[in-house]
């Protein structure tokens, strides 16, 4: 068995020696692992090797690594011990133990949201006729409407020709306050029996019931077509002047009532099982410090984004006095069901990557390492999965006291073994 090397001192100063294995050090933690390094020292773990042998920093012997994963969180596990400590020695480490317990936990999603606007309030005024435009009622986007009023006039020759058909072809509709001859067709909205369908054909041009009743009752054709606001709100779109040339199809105006508006979460992807339509949101805003904001899950995207690895969920927001504005940033809490599990005290647990321990009270001044599985976090407690028992005693504080202490004594027990 070999021996950790003895310091010797220069002929001329120590210090020649003391940098030389300093500078090994540096260069056995920068040079990368191999591939076949199963063995390591407990102490240095950057130091590695596919075989037997000594660490030439403490001359400590390597550690065979789990095979099954090498260079993983298990190691670090694994390279701990249990350790006896009494009761004096607790008192003055500031030992306390908890227990492991049967808790009814009300877990909270916190996600990054932000105000978007609700897609079901959102009104794209699109031209059916071509023609020009004659009057805009509309001066600039951020205008405030009401429902019916006025937004542009679209001149159209051929609209004047339809509309004296209309008005001259037999109907049961009075004009004037005079009957007319009845007709087969019958408006399936109205009950009024329509001239060939012309009736249809108006509101397919956008014109409303209103609207063609007032030309029946004057009996006066006109040469354009007005489009009135389908709902209050504000325009967030414009796309229109005075005199320009429009064609079937063309966007003239977005109007979007604030009434009601999203709030869009970037759900991570290990609480997106969670999320269930109905769930209770609130909305917190860095610009409305001291305020919140109360709705429900609407929906939620059923795929996750690739780059960012979130799931987008919308909640749908009552928007009163317009406080909510869309673009504001925010945190939104989704408050999850009520459930009953097993938990352990928030400061029982340490987690190493993809696995977690905790330190558990065996009796005899032992406490003994315990690989646990656990779940979301919940006022001050970690859900526990499986590793630990009900009624079980934790170490809750001064844990990272015991785990030097374990790791040391894993760390003395290797060096000294053949």
């Amino acid at each position: 068995m070999s021996q950790p090397p003895r310091k010797r001192l220069a002929p001329i100063c120590a210090a020649t020696l003391v940098l030389l294995l300093l500078a090994l050090a540096a260069s056995c933690a920068k040079a990368p692992a191999p591939k076949s390094a199963l063995y390591y020292c407990p102490m240095h773990p950057n130091v590695t090797a596919d075989h037997p042998g000594d660490c030439p920093i403490c001359g400590m012997h390597l550690v065979k690594r789990d095979l099954e994963a090498p260079g993983s969180t298990a190691a670090a596990v694994q390279a701990r011990d249990g350790v006896v400590i009494s009761p004096e020695r607790r008192t003055q480490m500031g030992l306390t133990l908890g227990t492991v317990e049967r808790r009814t936990l009300h877990r909270t999603i916190w996600a990054p949201s932000r105000v978007v606007p609700d897609e079901t309030r959102i009104y794209r005024i699109i031209s059916r006729i071509d023609g020009y435009v004659n009057d805009l009622y509309i001066q600039y986007a951020g205008q405030t409407v009401r429902r019916d009023e006025s937004l542009v006039s679209i001149f159209n020759l051929s609209f004047q020709s339809i509309l004296q058909q209309y008005i001259s072809a037999p109907s049961s509709e009075p004009r004037g306050g005079a009957s007319a001859p009845r007709r087969p067709t019958q408006d399936p909205t109205t009950g009024a029996l329509i001239p060939d369908g012309v009736r249809q054909r108006l509101r397919y041009w956008n014109m409303s019931d209103e609207q063609i009743d007032r030309i029946l009752k004057t009996g006066k054709p006109e040469s354009s077509i007005l489009l009135v606001s389908p709902s209050a709100g504000y325009v967030t779109e414009k796309d229109v002047v005075v005199g320009q040339k429009v064609n079937p199809g063309d966007l003239l105006f977005v109007i979007t009532d604030l009434g009601g508006v999203w709030a869009e979460a970037d759900v991570s992807e290990m609480d997106a099982p969670s999320i269930k339509v109905g769930m209770p949101l609130s909305l917190t805003l860095r610009s409305l410090p001291g305020r919140e904001f109360k709705g429900k899950v609407k929906f939620f995207q059923p795929i996750l984004d690739p780059q960012s690895k979130v799931m987008k969920v919308y909640a749908e927001m009552p928007n009163p006095g317009l406080a909510l504005k869309p673009g504001m940033i925010g945190t939104a809490h989704i408050l999850l069901p009520e459930e009953t599990a097993l938990a352990v005290p928030e400061g029982a647990a340490f987690r190493t990557g993809e696995r977690s321990y905790v330190f558990v009270d065996a009796g005899s001044d032992r406490i003994e390492p315990r690989e646990v599985v656990l779940g979301g976090r919940a006022q001050g407690c970690f859900e526990v999965i499986s590793g630990v028992k009900e009624g079980e005693r934790v170490v809750t504080s001064a844990a990272f006291l015991v785990d030097s202490e374990s790791s040391l004594k894993a760390a003395l027990r290797a060096a000294t073994e053949p």
